[in-house]
């Protein structure tokens, strides 16, 4: 029996050995004769201080004593250089052993080599941490950037903002920047919390198309071409939108004049064109698209500005390229309606959307409108309301409409006017005449 046990030791691929409690070995496995590169002879009587490891000989000795002194079972992890300059790895599991009396006579180990285990599992991490790393960096610049351009814009608007929000932007920049530098080996979550304010009304706050539409990108740096490849690649790809790219102003100019429908066109130019005639909003000016934005790195020009806002076309800062928000609407709008009545538009909508079938777009304020105007095309529908409750009134609202070339302007009123107080560009309806509203909308 005892042969059997121990050719039965011998095959296990894990070095097992037994001491008394002195450390001395008593007996051991082949494959501890392996490790060790010695005979059972010679391993037998000796201790850890005579072998291989005693490098490792008063960290094997201090597990065992645990056993002894716990009579416990004991795992752990225990290095020796083995008498090189690698150290090899042995996970080891340790058990006291007891005599007929119940008294602890020893312990038994068994050691496995796991140092290539350790050494694969070591690669790992670092593949893991070599991962990290450059998520990380390509995450701090992610952040960056587009707090680079917040920065930018704040500077470019200083003038428009209240000083204490401009140092609550400030130090928020500051405070991100900071955060940013000690995301490594961190977990990190970060809660901002920003001033509202309202946006310069200068600034496209989006990149707004119906489907179908044809975006026309004018500027004379390659590189900006390349930059909006990428960002409408998808939009592209799925057939939403059509892309076509111009370096010379006047080819831009002829390609919109031929383009059949104006209102499925969308102008986005950059304002300084080296060596040629006329810069971004010259070309603007000349050509009918149904919108037109400047994407520019001269928006804290004060002239561009003026001039911009003086024919109401809205400013793209360059920096912002990369991140402004991109809507596709799938079902161009048919109708427009502005009124800060919120039952009489719930009503009206309900009625126009079930009696007429048209697609309408309603706001409750005109300025929310103005702000998204270039999401609808010169030849839209726009019902307006007379009276509201901002500073602006139907009239001036038809007005402003009118100057930028919108054709279908309707006001809903609750009293009539005279031929001479309505401009011919304006036509007036009673809010009761639902009649006349609905043949309106056909």
């Amino acid at each position: 029996m005892s042969e059997i046990c121990n050719n039965i030791l011998d095959i296990i691929p894990a070095g097992i050995y037994w001491k008394d409690l002195s450390g001395k070995y008593l007996g051991c496995n082949k494959h501890m004769c392996d490790i060790l590169n010695l005979s059972h002879a010679d391993i037998v009587g000796k201790t850890d201080y005579d072998l291989i490891w005693q490098d490792a000989a008063d960290s094997l000795h201090q597990n065992e004593q645990i056993v002894i002194k716990n009579k416990v079972k004991h795992e752990a992890e225990e290095i020796s250089l083995m008498g090189t300059n690698e150290p090899r790895v042995f996970l080891s599991t340790k058990v006291p052993l007891y005599n007929k009396n119940e008294e602890i006579t020893g312990i038994m180990g068994v050691s496995i080599d796991i140092t290539d285990r350790k050494k694969q599992e070591q690669l790992k991490i670092k593949e893991e941490r070599d991962l990290f790393t450059k998520t990380a960096q390509q995450l701090m610049h992610d952040i960056r950037s587009p707090i680079s351009s917040l920065a930018m814009l704040v500077n470019a608007c200083k003038s428009d903002i209240a000083e204490p929000i401009l140092i609550t932007i400030h130090n928020a920049v500051e405070t991100i920047n900071s955060i940013v530098c000690s995301l490594f080996d961190k977990e990190t979550r970060i809660n901002l919390t920003f001033p509202k304010t309202q946006q310069p009304n200068w600034l496209a706050p989006e990149l707004y198309f119906n489907k179908g539409d044809t975006v026309v990108i004018l500027d004379d740096d390659n590189s900006i071409h390349g930059a909006w490849k990428t960002r409408f690649n998808k939009y592209v790809t799925n057939n939403s939108i059509k892309v076509v790219h111009f370096t010379q102003g006047e080819d831009a100019i002829a390609f919109i004049n031929n383009f059949t429908d104006k209102n499925q066109l969308v102008l986005l130019s950059d304002f300084e064109l080296l060596e040629q005639k006329m810069n971004g909003l010259d070309i603007i000016q000349k050509t009918k698209a149904r919108n037109s934005i400047l994407v520019t790195s001269h928006h804290a020009n004060k002239s561009v500005l003026e001039l911009a806002m003086k024919n109401q076309i809205k400013i793209l800062p360059k920096q912002l390229a990369s991140v402004v928000p991109i809507t596709i609407n799938d079902k161009p709008t048919d109708i427009v309606l502005i009124d800060d009545d919120e039952i009489f538009v719930d009503s009206l909508v309900f009625y126009l959307e079930n009696k007429s079938k048209k697609i309408v777009a309603r706001y409750l304020d005109p300025i929310i409108f103005l702000a998204e105007l270039s999401r609808y095309g010169k030849n839209t529908k726009i019902f307006m309301d007379n009276n509201f409750k901002k500073n602006i009134n139907g009239f001036d609202l038809a007005k402003q409409l009118h100057e930028q070339g919108y054709t279908n302007l309707y006001m809903l009123s609750g009293k009539n006017f005279t031929k001479d107080e309505i401009p011919d560009y304006l036509t007036v309806l009673l809010k009761t005449d639902i009649d006349k509203i609905h043949a309106a909308t056909q």
